[in-house]
């Protein structure tokens, strides 16, 4: 055992905290060699100069390959828009992440808890500033080329769905929201012929809309007439004049004025028992185009109601 390590251990605790303090001092500046962490001014000199002539070349490039980047981006719309080519259809109060909805009409939490989603929803249309809005009931489709086109929507247009706070869910008739996703510059066409149009949907289809049908998935359903559907509200669906949605990145600023049209199908449920439904919206060019994230299926939604006693 040397010398120094027999000195060590006749060091108190404190003594070699003070020696360790006085190396560290040391270290980051020595008055003897004039340092400073090691290195005299000119080595601090020359790795200074390396590193700042490393990062302003690091820091030019970035900015070079911004600029060229940003030389490609339009702020007038997105610059893919092949990844999905058609709309898809989703339900208000149905979670992304499950098909199943699960409630207690007579539970008044449980109640509340589907319609929040709703009650947001209406919550919204109330804060919209109608000012300048534009009735689309009747217009054609738009055009990219005129910009925006902002909407009024009229809960009055929900009819029988136009019953706040709980929708009907506090009974056996609860109301179902539907509204398509946004896809930019989608514009809706007509069936080409009165042939062409489904049967599901002949009764209720009206030139310049999006028609929505709701039905039982499962035969047995039907058969046993668990479950009816009223007429949607709008009855003959989503006009046309509210597309296409061209909202591009510089207008940001009055997405809060735009509001995507709803459907509403009210489900009668004949008794306390699960059922399958599937919604679906026609027009004449909504099959998907091949986009990258197109599915094979048109624009439609699934899922259970499912109410407990």
């Amino acid at each position: 055992m040397g010398y120094k390590e027999l000195e060590d251990e006749d060091l108190t605790f404190m003594e070699k905290v003070q020696n360790n303090w006085n190396g560290f001092r040391k270290f980051m500046w020595n008055p003897e060699d004039r340092t400073v962490m090691g290195r005299g001014k000119k080595s601090w000199a020359k790795i200074g100069l390396f590193y700042f002539v490393l990062y302003s070349l690091l820091a030019g490039f970035w900015a070079v390959m911004l600029t060229i980047f940003l030389q490609t981006v339009s702020y007038d719309s997105p610059k893919w828009t092949a990844y999905v080519s058609t709309p898809a259809l989703h339900s208000i109060i149905i979670p992304n992440d499950q098909l199943r909805l699960t409630w207690q009409p007579s539970d008044e939490d449980s109640v509340k808890r589907i319609t929040k989603p709703l009650n947001k929803l209406y919550e919204d249309l109330e804060n919209i500033d109608d000012t300048d809005l534009v009735d689309c009931t009747n217009l054609p489709v738009g055009s990219i080329d005129d910009g925006q086109r902002f909407c009024k929507f009229s809960v009055e247009m929900l009819g029988e769905c136009n019953n706040p706070p709980y929708f009907g869910w506090d009974t056996l008739k609860p109301c179902i929201f539907i509204r398509l996703n946004r896809v930019f510059g989608w514009t809706p066409e007509n069936y080409e012929a009165l042939e062409d149009v489904p049967d599901r949907i002949k009764n209720v289809y009206m030139d310049n809309n999006i028609a929505v049908n709701c039905f039982p998935r499962r035969e047995s359903d039907s058969a046993n007439s668990n479950v009816n559907f009223t007429m949607p509200f709008p009855n003959a669906g989503i006009p046309f004049g509210f597309f296409p949605y061209v909202l591009g990145a510089y207008q940001m600023d009055q997405r809060d004025r735009l509001f995507q049209p709803v459907v509403a199908v009210q489900i009668s449920l004949n008794r306390i028992e699960e059922i399958n439904i599937e919604c679906q919206a026609y027009t004449g060019n909504i099959t998907p185009r091949q986009g990258l994230f197109d599915t094979d299926q048109e624009s439609r939604t699934r899922f259970y109601l499912d109410p407990r006693e």
